[in-house]
C-alpha cells in the first residue's frame, strides 16, 4: 500500500529512531514509579513518585460514573460498578511478542541474518466492533506493556479529527498490565481510537455507533494524514463501517493478514538511522508538513 510522503502529508515512514523512541514510551512510563494509583484494603489509595509516599482518601459517597472525557479506571480487570454500568462488550489491549530486531552500529550480517521481519504486533481484539448508542465498552490490558484507549483528534498533538462531531475527544490514563478502563458511546457515528504509546506502529481499532434513525456510517476521510501503519489498518476493507456492522466483531487475527509488513528494510532504506523524519516546519494552519530532511 503506497502513501504519499510528500508535502502534502504530515507522516512518513517511521524510521529506526522513532520507533525505538515509541517502543520506549512503555518503560519511560512505568518508570515515573506508581503514577497509577494502588487500592488498599480500607479504601485508600496510594501513589509513590521519585521514592515519596502520599496517601488520600478516596471519596466513596460518591456514586461510580463514566466521564465524557475521562472514562471510568479500574485498577484490576474484575469491574464492581452498579448494573446500569456494567459493559456491554470487551476490547483487549494486547501485544504479540516482538519479532524484530534492529541491528546496531557494527552488527555483522550473520548476527542479523535470517531474523524474522515485521514489527511486533500492538493491537486491539477486536480491531473492529459495532454498537448501539449507549453501550459501554471495556478495554482490559491483556499485555504486559502499558497502552491508553485514546480518540484520534486534534486534541492529541493535532491529529485529524476521525470521531463524529458531537462526541468528546476522550483519553483513559495508562492502563497497566491487569487493570481496565471503561467507556460508555453516546454519539452516534464512526470512532477510530488509538494507542497513543504505540500510534505509530499501527496499534489502532474502529468502534462503528449505531442507532433509529441514524445516519449511515462513513469512514473518516483523509487517512493520507496518518502514519503508514496507522492507515493501512484503518483502510483496510474488512473495517469499513458497513462490514463492521453486518460481520463484525473483527478479530485482529483475521485482518492482520490484509495489512502491508513495514519491515525494518523497506522503513530505513532511505535514510538509514536519520530515515525520512519530516523537518518539524509548521504550515499556516500551524500543523507540521510533511517535508522530508535529506
Amino acid at each position: 500500500m503506497s502513501r504519499d510522503t510528500g508535502e502534502n502529508s504530515r507522516y512518513s515512514l517511521p524510521t529506526r529512531r522513532t520507533v525505538l523512541r515509541t517502543l520506549g514510551v512503555g518503560t519511560a512510563v512505568a518508570a515515573l514509579g506508581g503514577v497509577a494509583a494502588g487500592e488498599t484494603g480500607d479504601g485508600t489509595q496510594t501513589s509513590a513518585r521519585g521514592g515519596t509516599q502520599s496517601t488520600f482518601q478516596a471519596d466513596n459517597d460518591c456514586p461510580p460514573c463514566i466521564d465524557d472525557l475521562m472514562g471510568y479506571a479500574s485498577l484490576t480487570s474484575e469491574l464492581d460498578l452498579p448494573e446500569t454500568l456494567m459493559p456491554q462488550h470487551t476490547v483487549e489491549l494486547r501485544l504479540d511478542d516482538a519479532d524484530v530486531l534492529f541491528p546496531e552500529e557494527g552488527d555483522s550480517d550473520e548476527q542479523t541474518d535470517g531474523e524474522a521481519e515485521g514489527f511486533p504486533d500492538f493491537y486491539f481484539d477486536p480491531v473492529g466492533l459495532a454498537i448501539s448508542v449507549g453501550d459501554i465498552i471495556e478495554f482490559p490490558n491483556a499485555s504486559a506493556d502499558l497502552h491508553t484507549v485514546t480518540a484520534i483528534h486534534p486534541r492529541f498533538f493535532g491529529l485529524p479529527r476521525r470521531i463524529p462531531e458531537g462526541a468528546a475527544p476522550f483519553s483513559s490514563p495508562p492502563v497497566m498490565s491487569g487493570e481496565n478502563w471503561i467507556y460508555q458511546f453516546t454519539e452516534p457515528g464512526v470512532y477510530d481510537i488509538m494507542c497513543l504509546p504505540h500510534f505509530d506502529l499501527g496499534m489502532v481499532m474502529r468502534v462503528v455507533v449505531t442507532g433509529d434513525g441514524c445516519e449511515q456510517p462513513k469512514a473518516p476521510a483523509g487517512s493520507e494524514q496518518l502514519p503508514l501503519p496507522v492507515a493501512a489498518v484503518l483502510d483496510a476493507e474488512k473495517l469499513t463501517p458497513q462490514n463492521i456492522i453486518d460481520n463484525g466483531p473483527i478479530a485482529w487475527e483475521d485482518l492482520k493478514g490484509e495489512i502491508p509488513t513495514f519491515n525494518p528494510d523497506e522503513l530505513f532504506a532511505e535514510g538509514g538511522e536519520g530515515g525520512s523524519e519530516t523537518d518539524g516546519e509548521a504550515n499556516p494552519d500551524g500543523e507540521e508538513t510533511g517535508t522530508e530532511t535529506s
